[in-house]
């Protein structure tokens, strides 16, 4: 819990200082998925407390690279709507 709460405590910050930049709608909610995907599973890969699943990733390694995946998708779809608008 603690490096959670470390994390998220930077995390904060981080979005904090960049919320006011020039950026396409949406962007920072992806942003948020996919560095928190990322983060909950170095995690899980850290406290290496739960069974392997699939491939020695447990259940939620799994769900967090599915987020990670989302988060991405989501982006490059946001800047290729983004691109178009602008063009």
């Amino acid at each position: 819990q603690i490096y959670d709460s470390i994390f998220m405590f930077i995390f904060f910050f981080v979005l904090w200082k960049i919320k006011d930049q020039d950026r396409p709608d949406g962007w920072l909610t992806s942003i948020t998925i996919i560095v928190l995907g990322a983060q909950r599973f170095f995690v899980e890969f850290v406290r290496n407390t739960t069974p392997s699943f699939i491939e020695g990733l447990s259940q939620a390694q799994l769900i967090s690279l599915a987020l990670v995946f989302i988060g991405i998708i989501k982006l490059i779809y946001i800047y290729s709507r983004h691109n178009k608008v602008a063009a």
